[in-house]
């Protein structure tokens, strides 16, 4: 019996520990109340709340860009303004945008290891690209501190982004990156960077509709659970 219970508590040990392992969670942030051409008036919500952002500037590098604020009527192609971050330039035409956002982390700090970026490509009318359009960009998020120093990078060279037509789907672009701990009660500064890729092949605008920023978490409950379950052995 003895053999039976220490097997048991080892297994239970051994699966706690691996759960524990593979637990994350998400910090993602979205637009509303876009469909103006003054990009600081968007509002931006973030989950979990305890975490607040705004948007501080969009820019080609030279001067500050307006958004698209309206699209093609009558059809359901058109863009939907009011939810995305709308650049008013053709990224596909060889220009760059650069969207700035201002995060202030709560009271926990937030160890960030990936970005996923929520986007859509569409026409100087404001129309979704269709089906059969796919153009290639560099995307690039940097995070950087209150002296204006880079702590972290995520990036991707020349990813493909397939038109959403009538359905208004979106493309998700995993950025790869270090994993970065941003401290709590902190402001940080993320930049937000489109540009053409190398293999692109027409002109093309970029929205963005929303962030997602992967957190590991391991479970402390799970981490106690395992020590217990090996205490028993």
């Amino acid at each position: 019996m003895k053999t039976l219970i220490s097997a048991a508590a080892i297994l239970t040990a051994s699966t706690v520990f691996a759960n524990a392992a593979v637990v994350t969670d998400v910090l993602t942030t979205t637009f509303s109340g876009a469909a103006t051409s003054e990009v600081t008036s968007v509002t931006v919500t973030n989950d979990p709340s305890s975490v607040s952002a705004s948007v501080t500037s969009l820019t080609d590098g030279t001067s500050d860009l307006s958004q698209m604020t309206t699209t093609s009527t009558g059809t359901s192609y058109a863009v939907a303004v009011d939810t995305y971050i709308t650049p008013n330039t053709n990224v596909g035409n060889s220009t760059t945008w650069t969207l700035t956002l201002s995060y202030t982390i709560g009271s926990d700090a937030l160890t960030i290891n990936g970005v996923t970026l929520d986007t859509v490509i569409y026409n100087a009318s404001g129309v979704y690209q269709g089906t059969n359009t796919t153009r290639y960009f560099d995307l690039t998020l940097t995070i950087a501190d209150s002296n204006g120093d880079t702590v972290a990078t995520y990036t991707v060279s020349d990813t493909a982004i397939t038109g959403a037509g009538n359905s208004g789907g979106t493309t998700e672009v995993d950025l790869s990156g270090s994993e970065v701990t941003l401290e709590a009660d902190t402001t940080y500064t993320v930049s937000v960077i489109a540009s053409a890729g190398d293999s692109n092949n027409g002109g093309c605008y970029i929205g963005l509709n929303g962030i997602t920023y992967t957190i590991p978490e391991p479970s402390a409950y799970g981490l106690l659970a395992g020590v217990g379950a090996l205490a028993l052995v």
